[in-house]
């Protein structure tokens, strides 16, 4: 069976790091545009063989990664992220269309950074180890720190920071409550707890 929710993420990654070694804007967009196309229709394969008549896990991946601590590298699709991935996919492809006109500087860093915030979004939506959560998590933090901070309005280098920080601190205290998780359930599965 195709690992339909590790290429939903592996996808967006690969056309963001082709994006990002593209010369000019058109290719720049061109290269996000198709990688955008590319994750759509994956996710569109995964809606059309998504079963909505069991609440069970579906496309669900494991592989042990950090087993002296019980963390896997867990991910799969259910009945709430199928409709948050599929509203992803079709809303970053329409976004790089509406900005292809738009004139910036360093357009394969936009774009390349936009596939990224979309994998991590994506990762976001099918973790199933809180581990794996949180990594993700913080991952849309990064390319969004720096859409933020390249190519805002005028106080963008503030809003950037400030950004940052609240989110950053956020994340800490999300943090702090996965290890009061493991601390009483001995587990990091979003399954099993």
């Amino acid at each position: 069976m195709l690992p339909v929710a590790s290429l939903l993420i592996l996808v967006p990654l690969i056309f963001a790091v082709v994006t990002f070694f593209t010369k000019t804007k058109q290719l720049a967009a061109g290269f996000g545009f198709l990688g955008s196309l590319a994750t759509l229709g994956l996710t569109l394969y995964a809606y059309l063989n998504f079963d909505s008549s069991t609440a069970a896990m579906q496309f669900y991946e494991s592989v042990s990664w950090i087993p002296f601590l019980g963390v896997n590298y867990s991910v799969g699709i259910d009945g709430v992220s199928m409709p948050l991935i599929l509203l992803n996919a079709i809303v970053i492809p329409f976004m790089i269309l509406f900005t292809w006109k738009e004139e910036m500087e360093s357009p394969n860093r936009f774009y390349g950074l936009i596939l990224t915030m979309q994998a991590a979004v994506i990762g976001v939506f099918v973790a199933l180890d809180f581990v794996v959560f949180y990594i993700f998590w913080e991952l849309t933090l990064v390319p969004l720190f720096f859409i933020v901070n390249l190519w805002g309005g005028a106080n963008r280098a503030h809003a950037s920071y400030k950004f940052f920080i609240y989110t950053h601190v956020a994340s800490l205290v999300m943090l702090l409550g996965i290890f009061g998780l493991f601390y009483t359930a001995l587990n990091l599965s979003l399954i099993h707890i």
